[in-house]
């Protein structure tokens, strides 16, 4: 009887639906690419750091702001984490109201990643 009661268990853990995912408000940056440094077709060199042979970061520069980042080779979006965001610990670190160009996005997006998802709006 207790095999029946441990698989009747397990199969209602199975089939329990887990909590909903929330989404924050994380704001993006944007800025007319024509305003950018770096878009004459000149070949630019990235400084990497080996992190404990884990990950490579690097520093990205955001206007005023240098943030340090992951390069995501699979990806081709540039994620930025605002300082607003309190569960993205030293990930957390754009601040919009020091940008002359920030402007809230309309459009939530999520990402998903090995590690988890994040919520974004651009």
């Amino acid at each position: 009887a207790w095999l029946d009661l441990g698989l009747a268990a397990l199969f209602a853990a199975c089939l329990s639906t887990p909590p909903a995912a929330q989404a924050f408000p994380i704001p993006a940056h944007f800025v007319d690419a024509d305003l950018l440094q770096g878009r004459s077709g000149a070949k630019i060199r990235q400084t990497l750091t080996n992190y404990h042979d884990l990950q490579y970061v690097t520093y990205v520069h955001i206007g005023k702001q240098v943030l340090t980042g992951i390069i995501d080779t699979g990806s081709f979006e540039l994620v930025v984490f605002s300082k607003e965001c309190h569960s993205c610990g030293k990930a957390g670190r754009y601040n919009a109201n020091i940008s002359t160009a920030y402007h809230m996005g309309s459009l939530t997006n999520r990402q998903t990643y090995g590690s988890g998802d994040t919520f974004s709006r651009e």
